[in-house]
């Protein structure tokens, strides 16, 4: 099998990243003035992973100046309604705005990929908004149950219950699961709540974002990274 690679888009890499926001979203993909502002704001916060030289996936973050894990924003607010427009230059704390891919495996290798842009450029934590879209038809059966109790409800195993949950949790070595998100985005099957995570990073000197992935199981798709 083809190995997987990551690297920094550039500018011409713009109708490859919007063809993938086609393929994840459809209707809902972002337009194509919308990724102009993020390429133009922040370049070198879209990852693109590619095999065999196409393009197979792409995560789109962004750096703030601060983030409140107590009181998490929606995704629209946090991001400037996806345009971008909340980066900040040299800001501590870089936030997940979306990701793309065009099969499930691609998913761990961008969020990896994230992680390392995230400490090579000095960062202090990789923050980014998941999903529970099973919370729905569970609260349905069990109305008495809350996001934030759903979010921490584990299989026998010890494992989240929620089968996206447990996969960002289990994406890569050191994915925290923060807390349930009220109205972080437009969600029926979590009922609109999001899923705050966080990696934290310790700075290392600056290097190649570019790195050869070997083919992973995990399952990603959308704005929820690693999920």
């Amino acid at each position: 099998m083809t190995d997987l690679s990551t690297r920094t888009a550039t500018q011409a890499d713009l109708d490859a990243y919007l063809a993938l926001q086609r393929h994840c979203w459809g209707d809902l993909a972002t337009p194509e003035d919308q990724a102009r502002s993020r390429f133009d704001l922040h370049l070198d916060g879209i990852l693109l992973a590619e095999e065999a030289g196409h393009a197979v996936g792409a995560v789109t973050l962004v750096r703030l100046a601060e983030y409140d894990e107590h009181a998490p924003k929606s995704w629209s607010e946090t991001t400037g309604d996806g345009w971008g427009t909340t980066h900040v230059p040299d800001g501590p704390v870089v936030f997940g705005v979306d990701l793309s891919v065009r099969r499930p495996s691609v998913g761990r290798p961008l969020l990896a990929a994230a992680a390392r842009f995230a400490a090579t450029e000095g960062a202090t934590a990789l923050v980014w908004g998941g999903r529970m879209p099973g919370y729905a038809s569970y609260h349905a059966a069990n109305p008495d149950v809350d996001a934030d109790k759903y979010l921490w409800m584990t299989t026998p195993a010890g494992r989240h219950l929620d089968w996206q949950v447990r996969r960002c949790a289990e994406a890569v070595p050191g994915v925290e699961v923060l807390r349930a998100i009220p109205n972080y985005a437009h969600d029926p099957e979590s009922l609109d709540h999001g899923v705050l995570l966080r990696i934290r990073v310790a700075a290392s000197r600056p290097g190649p974002v570019a790195h050869p992935i070997g083919p992973s199981p995990a399952r990603s798709r959308g704005a929820s990274l690693g999920s």
